[in-house]
């Protein structure tokens, strides 16, 4: 078995998710806070929320921290505070920023085949892992709703750490804990700088999925054409220009789509290191 440990990227990669925070989102958190003593208005709201944002990330790379991760709950805790709302303002705080999250969610949703790849996986002996830039407050609870936590050996998201992918510090916090060997990983994501670029200079392998999440840019001119198949290309750190070559020491493979019906029987073919043959006319 080439790869034993799977590193797992989640929005783009195995969820699909649509959010919008939109002048509802505020309206409906404003009046939260309302009900505590903490008066705003939607648009005060708004306003305070996005000015707190930019002076902690300001805050963070005045620490140099190059890819600084803000904790979102502390956000929302600290507008409790601005209204002098002293008491329980850590946990007010944390049910604010849920209840902010899930009134701007338009729909929150697994890709076609992602339980059975999962199940698949853990039974042929890979372990799984989930490595995410994303807020705990929000993800861990969104994962017991789509029933998937139970599938991952580990999950690791990037608020709990400070900093996110691709920092190599996030990446090493998953594998210094499990004393993973880098040779034996790759890792799959749907954004080539924090998923691809990121495993790469670390020296993990890796397989980038083109999804509906993706940044447009992200994909090579033709890369259309490996919509039904699974591709090998490397990806140049200076330029986005891709190419199709085998010779990098640290491979990556390219998948258009997010269908993990018709991925799963390509990764495993690249997990028991099958050769692959990639027929474009199907």
């Amino acid at each position: 078995m080439r790869y034993t440990d799977i590193i797992f990227d989640l929005y783009g990669t195995l969820v699909d998710i649509n959010t919008e925070e939109d002048n509802l989102t505020f309206e409906k958190t404003a009046l939260f806070y309302n009900f505590y003593a903490a008066n705003y208005t939607a648009d005060e709201l708004k306003t305070s929320y996005l000015e707190l944002i930019e002076k902690t990330e300001k805050s963070s790379t005045t620490t140099y921290e190059c890819y600084p991760e803000v904790k979102i709950e502390k956000i929302f805790s600290k507008l409790f505070i601005k209204k002098g709302i002293l008491d329980n303002c850590d946990q007010l705080g944390l049910y604010a920023a849920q209840l902010f999250r899930i009134t701007s969610i338009n729909y929150l949703k697994l890709y076609p085949g992602v339980v059975e790849a999962l199940k698949f996986l853990k039974k042929i002996g890979c372990r799984l892992w989930l490595l995410s830039n994303a807020q705990a407050v929000f993800t861990k609870y969104e994962l017991q709703a789509l029933g998937i936590s139970k599938y991952f050996n580990g999950i690791y998201l990037s608020s709990n750490y400070g900093h996110k992918k691709p920092d190599s510090r996030f990446f090493d916090a998953l594998i210094k804990e499990h004393n993973l060997d880098c040779n034996k990983c790759i890792m799959i994501g749907n954004d080539r700088n924090s998923d691809i670029l990121g495993a790469n200079n670390m020296k993990i392998d890796s397989l980038y999925m083109h999804s509906n999440l993706s940044p447009s840019e992200d994909a090579p001119p033709d890369f259309d054409k490996y919509k039904l198949g699974l591709s090998k290309f490397s990806l140049n750190n200076n330029s986005k220009n891709y190419t199709i070559s085998d010779d990098r020491p640290s491979a990556t493979y390219g998948y258009y789509g997010y269908d993990w019906r018709e991925l799963l029987p390509l990764l495993v073919d690249i997990i028991y290191d099958e050769n692959m043959t990639l027929n474009l006319e199907r």
